[in-house]
This record gives C-alpha cells, sequence and structure tokens, in this order.
C-alpha cells in the first residue's frame, strides 16, 4: 500500500560527509531531517524535493546504486548532483518545494533554520 502513496521523494544532504541521502516520505520530510540531524550528528539541509511514490525512491537508488555508501545514502556524485538540479519545480506544488530547500539542521540539536536558496 505505502509504494502507491503519492508522497515526497526527498534529498538530503550531510553537508560535511558530502553524501546524500535519497529517502520517501508521505509526510513532510522536515521531520525526517530533524531526525537524522540527531542521528548523524552533523549539518544537513535538504537539497532536493519532488513528488512521487516508495517505488520512485527505490529506482533512483537503483539508478545511483554506483554511488550507495551505505542504505539511503549516496556519495555526492556528479551524475547525482546534477540530477538533482534538474528537478524541475513547476506549478504551485513545485514552487511550495521549491520553498523548502535549503531548511536545514545543525549538529544533534534540532535547530530548525532556513539559511535562503540551497547554492547548486
Amino acid at each position: 500500500m505505502g509504494t502507491r502513496k503519492v508522497g515526497i521523494v526527498y534529498f538530503i544532504e550531510d553537508v560535511s560527509a558530502s553524501e546524500v541521502k535519497i529517502g520517501y516520505t508521505a509526510n513532510w520530510p522536515g521531520y525526517r531531517l530533524m531526525n537524522l540531524g540527531c542521528e548523524r550528528g552533523a549539518e544537513l539541509r535538504v537539497v532536493g524535493l519532488m513528488p512521487g511514490m516508495m517505488r520512485d525512491e527505490k529506482a533512483l537508488h537503483r539508478l545511483f546504486h554506483g554511488d550507495r555508501i551505505k542504505g539511503e545514502w549516496f556519495r555526492k556524485s556528479e551524475a547525482l548532483w546534477t540530477y538533482i538540479r534538474a528537478i524541475p519545480y513547476q506549478g504551485p506544488q513545485g514552487l511550495f518545494l521549491k520553498s523548502m530547500l535549503g531548511y536545514r539542521v545543525l549538529g544533534h540539536g534540532p535547530v530548525r533554520q532556513r539559511i535562503g536558496p540551497v547554492e547548486l
């Protein structure tokens, strides 16, 4: 059932490690961002968002399998970064998702802070 629900495929960058998590959520990925920030103890930021389903997330995992580090974390390769930069943000939903880029957490504490547009 979860594979058929349209949600958000997200790309969250661990800034210090140059790694990107490709994930899926049926809800707002900000909650996941805060949890990951606590788990990794690093600066994380949302660098890409697009409407999609769990199957889309899995297809991206297969597409970038050569850059996989562990689980859903991938090396920030040129191919992956090019893909993220090419995400089209069109229509009302696309503009809303684009406005969410740049949200981050710092270290172990879930500090919600928007740092402005993400430099891609």
